[in-house]
This record gives structure tokens, C-alpha cells and sequence, in this order.
């Protein structure tokens, strides 16, 4: 059937035409170059200009700068058109969003979405069909990648003849930039999300792992990361449609995303991917939205990969058609259900006792004497010999870390560069006019890790352990206030707990309180410490219990003055001190 599909897909695309000014809309270079090309950066865009000329029924607008320096572009499709992006939240219809080129060589959803909108312009049945959607797309969004063309660096992948890179113009994964947000690019993406405020999101990508003999495979949100009304319904009513139209409609056998290395998937299993808040489908989720990343398979050849997304995209929209006012109608009770929960989950752990069991179309996997080097083995797949048999797919996670809403978060002036990024996200905020006294609860960092090598940019932090407090402060003038109560409460849970995975203490943002800024000479200080014992007898009573229950602290000098050192008033007060804050309710 996916044959027959494939056919009078090209067909159809082929031989249909419409015009406004006199203009015809044009032909994609997958359709010219016999599916073996993908277009550049220049031929993409000029793709969508020509296509904007030639119907009222496609806008394309620039929804903010590359770091290359070039504009990401936004193209809309809807029956009636649309003038203005930054209003589409307030359309009743539902929105259907797909982000492409995020990783610019994986191309295949660049040249379906080019495919989908073509033929839904050219034949009046969709427009019809779709007339309650509205079909939102970046045509590329890792611009300085997409520059960056060559045939080389996905070197597993079965074409196109020539794509981009995988890293953007600062050599960054743009699908884990979402929260730290060190591109220009992820700001305009962060603003997408809250001005069209989606019903549907996909990010377009294709697959690197295992070998099997699915064309497309399906990256889920997690649902019970998800949590809220939309976790069920996201399962029953989205992804098992889904699947299911993937299967009757086209004749594709999708499964969901093979996440195994270093063994066969027939060989235990396959566990979810965690969509955590940095990549796109987390990000999703922060702003309450059913997401999909697009994983076709690398091996497969470019136009089975094209056509098998198109297909996705179509029955995407499809069911957007039939339930759209569902999934809106879901999404409300979802923003609500965070505006009003008063404890947030942000921690999740594979549930191993958990699984479903789902149909797994592999092949066979066995040591192999290496072609390389015939003296050692590699394990590898024999598509000679294909197996069709039953996995379990460990797909339940649990939760393990929870934490009370405050009442709002409170982030000093300095920290502006949290604040820039939390109100790209659309998260509304007022500024402290004068310094007021409140209660407060705030965390020190009592001990964290670090990650020993680079990882975008960052060496981020992990295993941290606090330790809270609760109090009257000071609140200056300038800080910025975050009120809660809100649908975009789980942003501010998820970035401003210090000890979320992707919080903003994670990724570095507040690295200065990790580092004393004051000191003492320990030949001034030896004597000043003695006084303040003297002084304070409280103070050289938990020395010397300290004495007597340390060995190693009551044969270390430099340990006794530092502890003197930090028990007092002369300690740094900012030192491991999370500066942001927590109004208490």
C-alpha cells in the first residue's frame, strides 16, 4: 500500500497546478530531482516566497534572527489565510506546528511540509477538510547549519545527495538549547510556542541506532511527564490514532522510538526516550502541547523517508480535522490543571516493572568478523534475515521529586539573563518598585557535581542537594517578580527549582555563588578565631562537639579556622546562596 501511495502522491503533485497573479505554484526539488535532492537554505526560502505569491492561502512571516545573521522564517497555511502570527493564539481554530532543520541534515520533513502544503493547495477536497486548522510551519530552523552544506557528515545516512550540519553557526545541537537558550535561534522558537500556542506539534528529524525495517519511528512526550488531563487522552485520543491511521491509511508499520545502543532492540526491549524541557518535545510540554519528534530511519532510502513524514504530517492534520476542538477544549483543562496544582513532579525514573508489549519488525543481530579487520568480530544486523516478533516497550516512568508552588519567584536585578528568557517563554512578570520586607523560603546549595567534560557549551550541574530555609528578607528594588497561578506555572518549576535537570542553577546561570569572593590570611585570622570562641560561647560549644566527633577535623587546622570562619559573621553570606526566591503563600 505504501507503494500505491507514493505513486499517486507524485502524481498528483505533478500534474496539478493553481495560479493568482499569474503565478504557478512551484515544483519542490524533491519532486524535480527525481527524490534525490533536498534544497539549500536558498532554494527552501525561495520555495516559500514563489508558493506565497502564488495563493492567498500561505503567509510567511519572519519570527526572529539566526545566529547566521538570517531570519527564521514562519509559513502559515490556512483556507482564509492569516495576516498576522503573533495573533494566532486568539484563532478558534486549532494549530497544527512543525518545526524543520533543526538538525539541517536530516532534511526529510523540509521537503515533506513543502509536499503537504503543495497538495493541499492544489486540491479543494483538503482545503475543505482543513478548513478548521491552521498549518504552521518553519521551513528551516537551524539556518547556520542548513549553510553549512555538505555530503559527508551523516555518514550512516541512505541521501539525500547533499544536506546541512548538524550544528547551528556557534556549533550548537539547537534540540538541546531550549531551555539555556544560548542561540537567538531558541528565542524565537520560545516565542513561537506562546504566540501561536499550538493544538499539535512535530520536529522533523532522521534516526541514527538500530537497524530494523520500520521507515518511521515516533519520539512520544512522556506521558506521565505530561501528567494532567492530557496525559491519558494524549495516549488513547492522539498517539494510538496515530499509529493506527499510520497503518490503515498508508500501510506503514511506525514504532515508537528505537532508543537502545550497543545491542539489538529484539534483546530486552526498548526504553522511552525522557523528553527533559531542552529538547523540543520537553519544551512542548512546558507549554501544555501534544509533541512528536519525527524519527524516519537513516538506512532507508531519502524518498521513502520524505514520503513516510508526509504521510505522518497528513494524517496529523487529519485528525487535528476530526478533533481539533477536542484537543483544544483537553489543553484548556491542562493550563488550568497547572495554573491551580499546588505540588509540581519534576524528577522521573524508568518504571521497569511496567511495559507494553508492541510488534517489532527487526532483523537478525550476531558477531560478524569485521570487514575492517577480519581478526576481531562486529556485531551487526543481517538484513538477509528479518524477524517479525513482540518487544516489551518500557514506557511508565515514576516520579521521584516533588516541590510545593510558591506563591511567586523572586530573581534579583543581576539575573536579568533568566528573566529575558523566562519572558521570551511568554511568562509575565512585574518589577519590585521599592524595598519591600517579606517572607521568603530559599534554598543553599548544600552539594552538587559537575559535569567533568563540555556539553553545549555549559558544564552543567547534577545531583544537587539542597538545603531550605524560611524567613523575613529584603526585597530590592528592581528584582523581578514571577507570580504563579498561571498556565505557565510548569516553566518556572522546571527552570527555577535549582535542582530540576534542566533548571537554570543546571545549566550554569548562577555559577558566581559557587565561588567565595572574600578570604582571610590564616595568620590574622588564627587569633580573630579564638576570640570569636571566647566570645560566643554557643559558638565554641559546637566546636568542640566538632572536636570530638571529627578525628580529621580535630587534626586539621585549616579546617578548624575555616569552620570558625564560616559559623560566623565574617562568612559570605552570597556564597552557595541560590538567589532566587520563594514568596511564601
Amino acid at each position: 500500500m505504501k507503494r500505491l501511495f507514493a505513486i499517486a502522491l507524485v502524481a498528483l503533485i505533478c500534474s496539478c497546478s493553481t495560479k493568482k497573479n499569474g503565478s504557478s505554484f512551484p515544483s519542490p526539488i524533491f519532486i524535480t530531482s527525481d527524490s534525490t535532492q533536498t534544497p539549500t537554505y536558498e532554494e527552501n526560502i525561495s520555495f516559500w516566497e514563489q508558493a506565497k505569491k502564488s495563493s492567498n492561502q500561505i503567509s510567511m512571516f519572519e519570527i526572529g534572527q539566526s545566529d547566521a545573521g538570517k531570519p527564521i522564517h514562519l509559513i502559515t497555511w490556512s483556507k482564509e489565510g492569516i495576516k498576522n502570527w503573533e495573533y494566532i493564539r486568539s484563532d478558534a481554530r486549532s494549530v497544527l506546528f512543525i518545526n524543520n532543520g533543526i538538525h539541517p541534515g536530516e532534511p526529510d520533513g523540509i521537503d515533506a511540509c513543502q509536499l503537504l502544503i503543495k497538495e493541499i493547495v492544489e486540491t479543494p477536497a483538503l482545503q475543505d477538510k482543513y478548513k478548521d486548522c491552521i498549518i504552521a510551519l518553519i521551513p528551516v530552523y537551524n539556518v547556520g547549519g542548513a549553510l553549512n552544506r555538505n555530503s559527508h557528515s551523516r555518514a550512516n545516512q541512505e541521501g539525500p545527495a547533499a544536506y546541512g550540519f548538524r550544528g547551528n553557526a556557534q556549533n550548537l545541537d539547537l534540540n538541546r538549547d531550549c531551555i539555556k537558550m544560548d542561540s537567538k535561534n531558541s528565542f524565537a522558537l520560545a516565542q513561537a510556542f506562546h504566540y501561536l500556542d499550538p493544538d499539535l506539534f512535530f520536529d522533523t528529524h532522521v534516526s541514527n541506532g538500530a537497524d530494523y525495517q520500520h521507515v518511521i519511528s515516533l519520539l512520544e512526550t512522556q506521558a506521565q511527564k505530561l501528567g494532567g488531563p492530557l496525559e491519558s487522552f494524549y495516549k488513547t485520543e492522539i498517539t494510538d490514532v496515530l499509529f493506527k491511521k499510520m497503518k490503515e491509511n498508508d500501510g506503514y508499520d511506525m514504532i515508537p522510538y528505537v532508543n537502545v545502543w550497543g545491542r539489538a532492540p529484539q534483546d530486552g526491549g526498548i526504553y522511552q526516550f525522557m523528553d527533559w524541557p531542552r529538547y523540543t518535545n520537553g519544551l512542548a510540554a512546558l507549554h501544555h502541547v501534544p509533541a512528536y519528534t519525527i524519527e524516519t530511519h537513516m538506512l532507508k532510502p531519502f524518498k521513502d523517508r520524505v514520503l513516510a513524514t508526509l504521510s505522518l504530517l497528513k494524517n496529523a492534520a487529519d485528525l487535528l480535522s476530526e478533533k481539533g476542538k477536542n484537543v483544544q477544549d483537553v489543553r484548556s483543562q491542562q493550563k488550568e490543571y497547572y495554573a491551580n496544582t499546588e505540588e509540581h513532579q519534576y524528577h522521573w525514573e524508568i518504571d521497569s516493572s511496567k511495559y507494553e508489549e508492541i510488534k517489532f519488525l527487526g532483523y537478525d543481530y550476531r558477531e560478524l568478523p569485521s570487514t575492517l579487520n577480519s581478526k576481531f568480530k562486529q556485531a551487526t544486523y543481517n538484513q538477509d534475515y528479518p524477524l517479525d516478533t513482540i518487544i516489551p516497550f518500557y514506557n511508565h516512568y515514576k516520579g521521584s521529586k516533588s516541590a510545593l508552588k510558591p506563591r511567586a519567584f523572586i530573581i534579583p536585578a543581576g539575573y536579568y539573563q533568566v528573566a529575558e528568557r523566562l519572558a521570551a517563554h511568554g511568562v509575565s512578570f512585574k518589577r519590585i518598585e521599592e524595598d519591600t520586607v517579606v517572607m521568603v523560603r530559599k534554598a543553599k546549595i548544600a552539594s552538587y557535581e559537575t559535569s567533568p567534560n563540555a556539553y553545549e557549551k555549559h558544564y552543567p550541574h547534577y545531583n544537587t542537594v539542597l538545603s531550605w530555609t524560611e524567613g523575613e528578607e529584603t526585597i530590592l528594588a528592581g528584582s523581578y517578580c514571577f507570580a504563579t497561578g498561571t498556565e505557565k506555572d510548569r516553566i518556572l518549576m522546571e527552570t527555577l527549582l535549582p535542582d530540576a535537570i534542566d533548571s537554570f542553577f543546571s545549566w550554569n546561570f548562577f555559577d558566581a555563588i559557587l565561588q567565595q569572593k572574600e578570604g582571610y590570611s590564616p595568620y590574622v585570622w588564627d587569633i580573630k578565631a579564638a576570640e570569636l570562641l571566647s566570645q560566643y560561647p554557643d559558638l565554641k560549644k559546637r566546636f568542640e562537639e566538632k572536636l570530638e566527633e571529627d578525628s580529621g577535623f580535630k587534626s586539621n587546622l585549616s579546617a578548624q579556622q575555616y569552620w570558625v570562619y564560616q559559623n560566623s559573621m565574617h562568612a559570605e553570606k552570597a556564597y552557595l546562596d541560590y538567589p532566587v526566591r520563594f514568596l511564601l503563600p
